[in-house]
């Protein structure tokens, strides 16, 4: 039996992850320009920016500079009028590894106006000085009854932590091949897929539970635009189900506790993790239950896959807190920008 260490996905990432890795940059290695804008591109799953700089000989060299998703640029105080085409900014990011990529993934900028603009990794000190300078004023919180809202993924608990850095899951010889040739550039996002359960589970991004009706729940998830529909009431599951991505899921409350199962899925590329496939005989169970006043929501989840998964169903914990004062976005995933990294055009 394999024992691979997934520590995304499947085990909850503690930071804000990008949808793609960030393994092509020197993330130890900070490099630092004046710069003059000559592109933005204000887009999701990434923003970017084409710069023109001085090169090792002071000739003027062109510079592409990848930055995170809308949604996190957003509430760190950018809008698509922070910089503009002919602005002289100062940049400050990581390199790429690839001597013939001129790339940076962007930590900050400063704009013509002086403000600090951060893509990732903020300081503590700039996140406060921010709120202190842009206070927001959010309506008062009430507390869900019916699990209903928009959700944003809780920092873990030790005990999560501790279950995420030291759980080991086990792979079949199918799944083990697969994850052994595991590539960054085969994400599905680049193709502006959305994740798949389990995955989509916990997002770094908002979710929103909305009850429809008695009969129907519906799950929207911010990044991609992931949505599932819970078929509520029932036990079993009907006969003539057609596979998808996101499967057929039924769900029923039981003891205060909304509990969802799901099968049917179709063969999805990274289903269960990075690198690691799910099959047509992957079914998904989630168990979710208020806290706090119903301001926040706790999950319990396993996967079973023997396609690409041995043994029982292992539990994953995770949590959300209640963020129905601020905006659910449409994602709008731009298919130039998902891969631009990749192509560096």
């Amino acid at each position: 039996m394999k024992f691979v260490t997934l520590v995304c996905g499947l085990l909850l990432c503690a930071g804000v992850e990008a949808h793609h890795s960030r393994a092509n940059y020197d993330m130890q290695t900070f490099l630092e320009y004046d710069a003059i804008v000559v592109e933005f591109m204000w887009s999701n799953p990434h923003a970017f920016v084409v710069v023109e700089i001085l090169n090792e000989a002071n000739q003027p060299s062109r510079l592409l500079l990848e930055m995170n998703s809308k949604p996190i640029l957003t509430g760190m105080g950018w809008s698509a009028d922070s910089i503009a085409v002919g602005d002289r900014i100062q940049v400050r990011g990581n390199p790429d590894r690839r001597a013939d990529r001129k790339q940076l993934f962007v930590r900050y900028l400063i704009n013509p106006d002086g403000e600090k603009l951060w893509s990732f990794g903020r300081t503590r000190e700039d996140r406060e000085a921010f709120e202190a300078s842009n206070p927001v004023v959010r309506k008062p919180l009430i507390g869900s009854t019916d699990f209903s809202g928009i959700w944003n993924r809780a920092r873990l608990t030790d005990a999560q932590r501790s279950q995420r850095d030291n759980l080991k899951f086990p792979l079949t010889t199918k799944g083990e091949a697969a994850f052994l040739e595991y590539d960054a550039n085969n994400d599905p996002a680049f193709e502006c897929l959305p994740k798949t359960p389990p995955r989509t589970i916990i997002s770094a991004y908002l979710t929103k539970f909305e009850r429809v009706s008695d009969e129907l729940l519906t799950i929207s998830y911010e990044f991609n635009n992931g949505y599932r529909e819970i078929h509520m009431g029932r036990t079993a599951f009907p006969a003539d189900v057609e596979l998808s991505p996101m499967g057929y899921s039924i769900g029923r409350i039981e003891d205060d506790e909304l509990i969802i199962h799901t099968k049917y899925f179709s063969y999805d590329r990274w289903g269960n993790d990075k690198g690691v496939p799910s099959g047509e005989s992957k079914e998904v169970f989630e168990r979710y239950w208020l806290t706090n006043d119903g301001k926040r929501l706790e999950v319990s989840y396993a996967t079973i896959d023997p396609e690409y998964l041995q043994g029982p169903k292992i539990p994953i914990r995770g949590a959300w807190v209640l963020r129905n004062n601020i905006e659910f976005t449409d994602w709008q995933c731009d298919p130039d920008a998902a891969i631009r990294h990749l192509t560096g055009e």
